[in-house]
């Protein structure tokens, strides 16, 4: 995987990756290369291919009159009932949308609008469900804004009557009637607004923007009919923010939830000159307000203000995890949703604050990668460590690292799964119970470890810092590995993908394909390159003939290419597959016995590998979310796509 990925490709500040054996004569890989295939007749919808969405980043929710959630959990919503405050059950969810869901809104009784967030050049947008019945939201169209084939980021939609307003962090701010909600009219728009929230309060909307500069965030005026700017004003660096007003006076304020974990209230009658009015330290991430209320979760519990007084009406005392989104219903029902994988409903009255009861997701929240044998998953997780699911993606235990690392691989040998992240850590865990992960001990490599491999009793560790090193730990003592060989490739060679049979090893990386000798794991050897591929993103070999598999991103263009490595100091291509340019990168690759799956930026597609070693290609489905990740079975393949969470695709090229 691009480590530089998280840091340059999201264009939103919302959106800061088995082999069975026979035998076959090499004799057949002796002719010269084939021609180039070109990719036909891709699927471009579901069609037959079956689909298992599990978790997902939460950024948005929104209650219901009637006691029902609707969440976003990475690129879908899911619907959940708390009637009469009870326990919420799980009703149903939608379908993928294109990117992770950031915002919802509902208009009247009947309609739901849903923003999810593009990237790159792969778009978003803002799509309008009806509500057939609480449970059923029936898709009917697409709310389109912005110069035709541009990239929608929608951060956040906000709905008074009928007028929807719309904050693109990429194209701007935009107001819409929508008395006839699947034909909505533009009535205004501004394309120099920029932002990740706004409210409407009054004649005003007022939009906040995260930004770094300096250490600042910024608030946004504009008068509502028209979307004129009236000026802004610089308060701390914060996270999120939210607007009441007085109905008494008139007087507007401010509250934000500063990224050191404040609550600040400012009067922005001049929105030039913010009045700081109240503060107060409380470990929050998210900040909600309603009906001069104003509501934070963290680690100390769920909290509600007066929004004018500043006075803490009431404290549950209930430990809330990362929270991201918190919104309140009917009838004081409250929900916090956590990044963490878990849900908190309350109940809020202006004489208390009480959490009623905690829900663990099912799913991974920011999966990475995964690793599966015959009764788990084990999922690496950015945001919650190591998550055990059983095969129906429930969650039969965790192990958190209390740290903030992207979780790069997880590989699995016995009763023992070693992960890398990008804090230069490798943990080794041992899951012999899976109810109860247990840390055995931290390696800390120099760099950024990118991928892991295991043959014998040895774990192959590729890394991407000051050109690429390659690693080699005896884990025959899984509680005390030790490190054999360190291996600098090059400046110019970061290892982006690892796969070991025996003791060859084969190195995707930056520049090209790299043969490695490890017959003597303490002296790994260069012995091969094959430099038909700029950038090999995934490595994979049919160890029955020595077949090669890459995925390459090449200057020229993207495709997968197959390499007969009976002779491994002499790597030679066998056939090549020109992937389609509209799905961009390749991010990952991996295949089972004549299957191989190829994951790029907006899709999944399966090939055959035939007894030749040519590539002919089956399918491709289209993904909402970047497949940083693929772990192929005999019958599917699990994709990890990061914030989207994980989902697993059945029927391709079956």
């Amino acid at each position: 995987m691009n480590i530089d990925f998280c840091k340059t490709q999201f264009k939103s500040t919302l959106l800061s990756q088995i082999i069975t054996c026979s035998v076959i004569s090499s004799a057949a890989f002796t002719a010269p290369v084939l021609a180039e295939f070109q990719l036909e007749n891709r699927t471009s919808l579901r069609q037959h291919i079956e689909v298992e969405q599990s978790g997902g980043e939460v950024i948005a929710s929104f209650i219901d009159k009637n006691g029902v959630i609707y969440s976003g959990e990475g690129p879908k919503v899911v619907i959940r009932d708390i009637k009469r405050n009870k326990e919420p059950k799980w009703k149903g969810q939608t379908d993928a949308l294109p990117g992770v869901v950031t915002a919802i809104a509902k208009h009247k009784k009947d309609t739901l609008f849903v923003a999810s967030a593009g990237y790159n050049d792969f778009s978003g947008g803002v799509h309008i469900f009806d509500m057939e019945s609480d449970y059923d939201l029936k898709y009917k169209t697409e709310l389109v804004y912005g110069v035709e084939g541009s990239l929608r980021v929608p951060e956040d939609i906000f709905i008074e009557g009928n007028t929807l307003y719309l904050l693109d962090s990429n194209l701007g701010m935009f107001a819409f009637d929508i008395s006839y909600p699947k034909k909505p009219e533009l009535i205004a728009s501004a394309a120099f607004a920029k932002g990740q929230a706004i409210e409407k309060r009054g004649d005003f909307l007022f939009t906040f923007n995260t930004g770094i500069t300096g250490g600042y965030s910024y608030i946004y005026q504009f008068d509502a009919n028209t979307l004129r700017p009236m000026g802004y004003g610089q308060v701390p660096f914060a996270k999120d923010a939210t607007f009441q007003q007085n109905l008494e006076n008139g007087a507007i304020t401010a509250h934000i939830q500063t990224v050191d974990e404040r609550y600040i209230a400012y009067n922005i009658d001049d929105i030039h000159q913010p009045v700081e009015l109240f503060a107060t330290q409380n470990k929050s991430q998210a900040i909600f307000s309603e009906n001069g209320r104003i509501y934070t979760a963290s680690e100390e519990g769920l909290r509600q203000y007066d929004a004018f007084t500043h006075h803490l009406i009431g404290l549950d005392p209930t430990p809330m995890k990362r929270v991201t989104s918190i919104t309140k219903g009917a009838e004081g029902h409250i929900v916090a949703m956590s990044d963490k994988g878990y849900l908190y409903q309350g109940e809020v009255s202006d004489q208390e604050t009480v959490v009623n009861h905690t829900v663990e997701l099912a799913g991974c929240t920011a999966c990475m990668s995964t690793v599966s044998d015959e009764g788990y998953v084990y999922a690496a997780d950015n945001i919650n460590g190591l998550r055990v699911m059983g095969k129906n993606k429930q969650d039969v235990g965790r192990l958190n690292f209390l740290r903030s690392a992207v979780v790069e691989d997880i590989k699995k040998k016995g009763d023992t799964v070693y992960l890398a992240d990008w804090a230069g850590a490798l943990s080794v865990v041992d899951v012999a119970d899976p109810t109860e992960p247990s840390l055995l001990t931290n390696l800390w490599v120099n760099g950024f470890p990118s991928s892991l491999s295991i043959a014998g009793n040895n774990l192959y560790v590729g890394q991407t810092t000051n050109g690429g090193t390659l690693w080699t730990y005896d884990i025959t003592e899984p509680s005390s590995p030790q490190l054999l060989s360190q291996y600098n490739l090059g400046m110019s060679a970061q290892v982006k993908d690892l796969h070991a049979v025996d003791s060859t090893l084969l190195l995707g990386t930056t520049s090209g394909l790299m043969m490695v000798d490890t017959l003597d794991p303490s002296n790994p050897q260069v012995v091969g390159h094959f430099e038909g591929c700029d950038a090999v993103m995934g490595v994979w070999m049919r160890a029955k003939d020595k077949v090669g598999v890459l995925g390459c991103n090449n200057l020229d263009g993207r495709a997968v290419v197959s390499v007969d490595l009976t002779d491994i100091t002499n790597p030679t291509q066998i056939s090549k597959v020109n992937l389609p340019s509209e799905y961009h990168n390749v991010w990952s690759l991996d295949g089972n016995n004549d299957t191989v799956y190829v994951g790029q930026t907006a899709a999944v597609t399966a090939f055959s590998l035939d007894y030749a070693g040519q590539l002919v290609v089956k399918e491709s489905y289209p993904t909402t979310e970047i497949p940083f990740n693929l772990e192929a079975s005999t019958t599917s393949v699990t994709v990890s796509s990061g914030r989207g969470g994980m989902f697993t695709l059945s029927g391709l090229a079956k």
